[in-house]
């Protein structure tokens, strides 16, 4: 199946579509919210969140719950310690007003999200074993000789569209505008990414200790991301509550 983070790849290009019509939020949100399931879990476990009707009572909230996460906690503390190169060109974004933009126009918003869970749906139906798609295309079940490896045609197809959303999301960052200058660096600067990598190995120290490990390497790669994607969430959080008692010392 394709990588989570490489799915909003398949809808970028209706970011286009005039504003009143879809948001770029809500189709990255949804294009990934159905993973979601596996990430609460930190396990490689679907149940609920890829069937069509999930599209209303999983995908949606949770895809809705990801965009304010983000946009409130997540957003601005993560563009100011990314590369130079990638923060020239989110620059403008650290700007934008979501809970503005999403009081002025939350039917494309909802709409979106129910539209990148349905593109999530359908690329996974085509690139997973289990998918419909899988099933139904004889070359999607035949396997493939690449040199000394044979692979299922599903699998020669995830990477492939996997590899192929990389380059494109890369091309498309690659493609904004850059700002000229860049704001100086706020304190602690240096200390953003060491403090989510302690956070990411202790959750998952945690999961290991509290619920053991089944040594399935699918389990492993969807604790370590689930790990970091919580570990972006906490770091600023953290980062906000370790100010606010500095400025409570020196302000007695």
């Amino acid at each position: 199946m394709p990588f989570t983070l490489f799915h909003p790849a398949l809808i970028l290009p209706l970011r286009r579509l005039p504003k009143r019509w879809v948001s770029l939020t809500g189709l990255v949100a949804g294009s990934m919210a159905p993973d979601f399931e596996k990430f609460g879990k930190m396990k490689a476990l679907n149940y609920y969140s890829h069937t069509w009707l999930s599209l209303l009572y999983f995908t949606l909230p949770v895809g809705l719950v990801l965009s304010f996460v983000f946009h409130a906690v997540v957003r601005n503390p993560l563009m100011q310690h990314l590369p130079e190169p990638v923060r020239r060109r989110l620059r403008g974004y650290r700007r934008f007003d979501w809970r503005r933009h999403f009081v002025k126009h939350y039917p494309a918003v909802v709409a979106s999200v129910l539209l990148g869970g349905a593109s999530h749906l359908l690329w996974d139906g085509l690139t997973h074993r289990q998918g419909p798609f899988a099933r139904q295309l004889p070359f999607l079940d035949t396997h493939w000789s690449l040199g000394p490896v044979r692979l299922p045609g599903f699998m020669v197809l995830s990477v492939v569209t996997s590899l192929v959303a990389l380059g494109y999301m890369a091309h498309m960052l690659w493609q904004l505008p850059k700002a000229r200058r860049l704001p100086t660096p706020a304190p602690g600067f240096r200390l953003y990414w060491p403090a989510a990598a302690l956070l990411t190995a202790g959750i998952i120290a945690v999961r290991v200790v509290a619920f053991g490990t089944t040594g399935n390497s699918w389990d492993i790669a969807v604790t370590v991301l689930s790990a970091f994607l919580l570990s972006l969430v906490l770091t600023p959080l953290l980062g906000k509550l370790g100010r606010r008692k500095a400025r409570s010392a020196g302000n007695p």
